[in-house]
């Protein structure tokens, strides 16, 4: 009952002669006809193509008196892939004989949990990209909104200060710097944006600074006044 529920058979395996002796559950995991003849060829032509490699160098290895451990895929009669999970040990010698004992299991259940959790993993990873990028753009378009909106104002007032009569000279010069002055901030905006998203190396500065060194100054994305 108990190699039931964890879904493990077991088998004896002499490697010279080619004769296979398998329990219930190993055939149950196969999907071979019970007590049906098993031989090397018919158990790697059960094996997924994508691991077939892998497994005949497990069996090559074998071949040299090795204990084996196989984690693979196989394919049933009906198409369906299952994973297993086997290992073989070597028996006391016996007279021109290579005999295996082991045990196979199929791992098809955790495997998918496995992958389902990966996939999960995957998407709220996705999802704390997106958030962290929704958070970025509304900081970035708060900081540029700002010193825009004050370009598109002086340049208002600028206009109104030359279309009176006689014209504002100075104060429409006034507010030109302050135009001048936003667009900057703007720019600035963009150029520390493009520092944050450059793939550079991270710097060097020397640890050995008085305690009364100011150090470099951080600010924000976007300086305010």
């Amino acid at each position: 009952m108990g190699i039931e529920l964890s879904q493990t058979g077991s088998f004896t395996w002499d490697m010279t002669a080619d004769e296979h002796h398998w329990s219930d559950e190993t055939y149950r995991i196969w999907e071979f006809a019970p007590q049906t003849k098993i031989t090397v060829a018919m158990i790697l032509g059960a094996i997924h193509p994508e691991d077939l490699p892998h497994v005949e160098g497990v069996l090559a290895r074998a071949a040299l008196e090795e204990d084996f451990e196989l984690v693979a895929r196989i394919v049933t009669g009906d198409g369906a892939v299952k994973h297993i999970h086997a290992v073989g040990h070597r028996m006391p010698p016996i007279v021109d004989r290579l005999v295996f004992v082991g045990a196979v299991q199929d791992v098809t259940m955790g495997r998918l949990a496995e992958e389902a959790l990966s996939r999960d993993r995957a998407e709220l990873t996705r999802a704390a990209r997106v958030a962290t990028l929704c958070a970025l753009t509304a900081s970035i378009a708060h900081e540029i909104n700002q010193p825009l909106a004050g370009i598109v104002t002086n340049a208002s007032t600028c206009l109104r200060m030359l279309a009176v009569d006689p014209p504002n000279i100075e104060g429409a010069r006034a507010t030109a710097v302050r135009t001048i002055r936003d667009g900057n901030r703007a720019s600035d905006v963009i150029r520390r944006l493009r520092q944050l998203l450059a793939p550079t190396l991270p710097g060097m500065e020397p640890a050995d600074q008085p305690l009364d060194h100011p150090g470099p100054r951080k600010t924000p994305l976007g300086d305010g006044e």
